[in-house]
């Protein structure tokens, strides 16, 4: 537990001098400032990309940046007080306070957050994503600020949607200042939803097991009966864990080729190069 402290204080530590870089860098070079295009992927495993060391996952454009960029191997969660650990995760990256130190998840005082801070620093900030476990006061004060739930079966077209929200944005901008874009879409989270091109991408007998698999848990963790032990049979089988792990790649490989429409577009308009991606 010690390490995993150390660990997680050095990742959050690295990851905040990583935000006072880029904006020390805006300052700095008023004359040409990059973008920033950040992108939150919802319950995104560690290894859920094929460059970090999930070779059935089918995910080239990630993979890419993955491989020419720099990977946080060892970034913890901090903790949270709910089942919902996106809510306090995500409201550390938009007020840069501690998790004991987060405003309420709809108070707080939006000039103390992220887009607000780099709207400052000159920046036309942009946000599509989710609105439930979402820092409220943080996303709406975005200069433009897009909420899609894409509950139920509208997960199906979710990433679709969330990158065609990023393109319009980009082809219609009139202004000269550099973006800062929030892509923050409710994918590869329950329910495991792709379009079909990518579900018949992945077939549950092709799917190994995870070593760690037990039909039923071997101790009461003292959270047997949340929302999310309910997604699938007690006792657990292999035929519906295969299953689950198929449509959550196809979810995951959808998304990496709506993630390729944006990087094909800031290509396109020569914004490739001038544009951190995080």
């Amino acid at each position: 537990m010690k390490n995993n402290l150390r660990w997680a204080a050095l990742g959050a530590a690295l990851f905040a001098s990583f935000w006072l870089g880029l904006y020390k860098q805006a300052a700095a070079q008023e004359t040409r400032k990059v973008n920033i295009l950040y992108i939150h992927a919802d319950d995104h495993r560690a290894d859920g990309l094929n460059a970090l060391g999930n070779k059935l996952l089918q995910t080239p454009h990630l993979d890419s940046i993955a491989k020419s960029g720099m990977t946080f191997t060892r970034a913890y969660t901090m903790g949270s007080m709910i089942g919902a650990v996106c809510l306090p995760s995500r409201t550390m990256l938009l007020t840069g306070k501690s998790w004991l130190r987060i405003p309420a998840a709809r108070g707080g005082d939006p000039a103390a957050t992220l887009p607000k801070v780099l709207s400052a620093a000159g920046y036309e900030t942009f946000h599509v994503g989710k609105g439930g476990n979402e820092y409220t006061a943080g996303i709406q004060a975005f200069d433009q600020n897009i909420v899609m739930e894409d509950r139920g079966q509208q997960r199906v077209g979710s990433s679709e949607r969330h990158a065609d929200a990023v393109l319009k944005f980009l082809s219609e901008r009139k202004s000269t200042r550099p973006f800062y874009i929030y892509l923050a879409p409710p994918v590869p989270h329950d329910p495991r939803l792709a379009a079909p091109e990518f579900m018949g991408r992945y077939a549950a007998k092709d799917i190994p097991l995870p070593a760690s698999f037990l039909p039923l848990h071997p101790f009461d963790n003292g959270e047997m009966t949340v929302r999310d032990e309910a997604l699938a049979p007690w006792p657990r089988t292999p035929e519906d864990t295969k299953q689950q792990l198929a449509d959550y790649y196809a979810c995951i490989t959808g998304f990496d080729y709506h993630v390729g429409r944006i990087f094909a577009q800031l290509k396109a308009s020569g914004q490739w190069e001038n544009t951190v991606i995080v």
